[in-house]
């Protein structure tokens, strides 16, 4: 009985892991993330409640900081500076004052742990760049990686349309777009290339012996 390829093995895997890429793409600390805006009122603002409304909410603000000015994440992320000066006080134990009720050390761990990693996970020097394209390789990369991974020498001239190219070069990301001919050419040439790629094939496998006997044979050579 022949044993099956680990390539063929893990394919399933590598198809689903490439789909849930795609899918989801984003940035979890999005500034309209309803889960950050509902842990913010149901872990963060109770803590802030309890020990800092007393002087900077509810019409106090002592230090012109008034905590309530703050309704929702993006108020906050547009003022990142108020939120380094709260960051700091809180880290540093100014605040609250030393006779008032303060944060135990969880508290305070979690209260610096959600700033940072909701009002500080994106630094504003280095902006959001917006979408990125779903990379792809041109053909030549592609015919060197199928070289690297299966063991099998391919001409991807015969196998994937013309590259675009930009400058004057065939490798810019932003030029190298998947349309429907990629996709297509993928998806049939990548049950083929696996198959020859088997490791479990032997020599005397008919396409080794005469590679225009099949159809994937025309572009498909094993490596010797």
């Amino acid at each position: 009985m022949r044993l099956q390829s680990p390539v063929i093995k893990w394919l399933p895997a590598w198809i689903c892991g490439w789909i849930l890429i795609v899918l989801c793409h984003g940035n979890p600390s999005e500034a309209g993330n309803p889960e950050l805006q509902a842990k913010y009122e149901k872990e963060i603002l109770p803590i802030f409640h309890r020990y800092c409304y007393d002087c900077h909410g509810e019409g106090m603000r002592e230090g012109e900081l008034a905590l309530d000015r703050f309704p929702d994440i993006p108020s906050m992320i547009a003022d990142r500076d108020a939120w380094k000066h709260i960051r700091d006080h809180i880290d540093f134990r100014l605040m609250p004052p030393p006779k008032e009720d303060a944060p135990s050390d969880e508290e305070r761990k979690k209260l610096l742990s959600w700033i940072d990693d909701t009002i500080f996970a994106v630094d504003p020097n280095h902006p959001d760049p917006g979408h990125v394209m779903l990379r792809r390789l041109n053909r030549t990369e592609y015919q060197n990686t199928i070289q690297d991974l299966l063991g099998i020498s391919i001409n991807a001239t015969e196998i994937l349309p013309q590259d675009d190219t930009g400058y004057g070069f065939d490798n810019i990301a932003d030029v190298l777009t998947i349309s429907p001919i990629h996709m297509d050419r993928y998806l049939k040439s990548g049950p083929r290339l696996v198959r020859f790629g088997d490791a479990s094939r032997t020599r005397s496998d008919s396409v080794q012996k005469n590679p225009r006997q099949r159809p994937a044979g025309r572009w498909i050579h094993h490596k010797r």
